[in-house]
C-alpha cells in the first residue's frame, strides 16, 4: 500500500500520484493525516489532501474520496469506509461554498477549493447542519435511509458522501 499524508511532502505526494496514475493502480493509496504534528493541526486535513491529488494530481475527485474512505477501511480490515446497507456508515454531505465558481462539492475538489461541510451524520443521526458556508436545505424523511438509496442529493441539490460504495480495486 502506498499512503500519502497531508500535510506532508506535497511535492512527493505528486510524484507518487502520477505513477499511480500511470499504472492504473489507485487501490493502493491510502489518504491519511498524521496530525497533529510538528506543524500543528491541520483543520480539514483530508479535504486538503483530497482537494490536492483532484486538482493538481489530476485525479477524478470519487477516486481520491475512495483512497480516503474505503480503501482505508479495506486495507485496515474494518467495516467502514462503504456505503451501503447494513454496514456503519457516518456520513458527511459537502456543497460548495457559497461563492465559489464550483458547480458542487466534486467540482471544490477538482478546482483545488475545499467544499464546505452542510451535514454530518453519525450514527443515524444529524450532528451538523446548516452551516454558514453552504447553503441551507432541509433534510426530510431518514436521512440515512434517502443517503442509501442515493436520494438526498436529489432533495439537497447535492452531496459528497465520504463513503463511497465499494473501495477501489483492479
Amino acid at each position: 500500500m502506498s499512503r500519502s499524508v497531508a500535510p506532508a511532502n506535497y511535492r512527493l505526494a505528486l510524484s507518487l500520484i502520477r505513477a499511480v496514475t500511470a499504472k492504473g493502480i489507485y487501490h493502493r493509496v491510502l489518504i491519511g493525516t498524521d496530525t497533529p504534528g510538528g506543524t500543528g493541526v491541520i483543520p480539514r486535513g483530508i479535504l486538503r489532501e483530497i482537494a490536492f491529488i483532484s486538482s493538481v494530481g489530476e485525479v477524478p475527485p470519487e477516486k481520491t474520496i475512495c483512497m480516503a474512505t474505503g480503501n482505508v477501511g479495506r486495507a485496515h480490515g474494518l467495516d467502514i469506509g462503504i456505503l451501503e446497507e447494513g454496514r456503519p456508515a457516518d456520513v458527511v454531505l459537502m456543497h460548495k461554498i457559497t461563492g465559489s465558481v464550483a458547480r458542487d462539492a466534486l467540482d471544490s475538489f477538482s478546482k483545488g477549493d475545499l467544499p464546505g461541510i452542510s451535514y454530518v451524520i453519525i450514527d443515524g443521526e444529524i450532528r451538523v447542519a446548516g452551516r454558514s458556508q453552504t447553503k441551507r436545505r432541509r433534510l426530510s424523511g431518514s436521512p440515512m435511509k434517502r443517503a442509501a438509496e442515493g436520494g438526498i442529493g436529489d432533495c439537497l441539490e447535492f452531496w459528497c458522501g465520504l463513503f463511497p460504495t465499494e473501495p477501489l480495486r483492479r
